[in-house]
């Protein structure tokens, strides 16, 4: 309570301007942790008044994150992509910064309602804006929540949908990276012609 009533009896200009100093000072004095304290610096950005700096941070935040606690990871692109969403219609770079974060959220996840929700609007967003790379790395979340969910129709489905993707963009290196993917779920449903192709 002592806390709150310290915090709140501040004024909004002179808090904000606490919470960027701060964040500038982690950002220097730890800066042989600086990965491991970005969602920290983030949150001090976003109370800050700061978000284009917060959305940078929580996204070095969730990829820092994302071999170490996944759940942490998933916290910080989501948070990411509700700085994203608040940003104005008109910003340049908004759609750019929702399909990133929503990339990182479909492609590291497979939970169920959160991942079809952010999916749909993933493919949405990449369909506006012609981004088919994103869109296909965001599809791994999807054909994964399919394999573990034995989802035998949608699965291959999702999984040749994702190749032919793939193949538009022209890079071999995306291509080969998705075919782990594909080549689990045609195992899983007895597809080895597809395996062989």
């Amino acid at each position: 309570m002592i806390r709150t009533v310290a915090y709140e009896s501040q004024l909004k200009s002179a808090r904000a301007q606490l919470h960027r100093r701060l964040a500038a000072t982690i950002e220097v004095k730890e800066s042989q942790s600086v990965d491991e304290n970005a969602a920290l610096i983030a949150e001090h950005l976003d109370a800050g008044g700061d978000p284009r700096a917060a959305y940078t941070w929580h996204m070095r935040a969730g990829t820092w994150s994302s071999h170490r606690d996944v759940a942490a990871a998933w916290l910080s692109w989501d948070r990411a992509r509700q700085i994203a969403d608040s940003l104005p219609s008109d910003d340049p770079e908004r759609a750019a910064m929702q399909i990133a974060a929503r990339t990182m959220l479909c492609s590291s996840t497979w939970r169920g309602d959160l991942l079809t929700a952010h999916f749909d609007e993933l493919r949405e967003l990449c369909a506006a804006a012609g981004d088919k790379r994103s869109l296909a790395l965001g599809m791994s979340g999807l054909l994964y929540h399919h394999m573990i969910h034995a989802r035998v129709r949608e699965a291959p489905e999702c999984a040749s949908e994702q190749m032919v993707l793939a193949e538009s963009i022209g890079d071999a290196t995306l291509v080969v990276a998705l075919t782990v993917a594909t080549i689990a779920v045609s195992y899983e449903t007895g597809r080895v012609g597809d395996i062989l192709r």
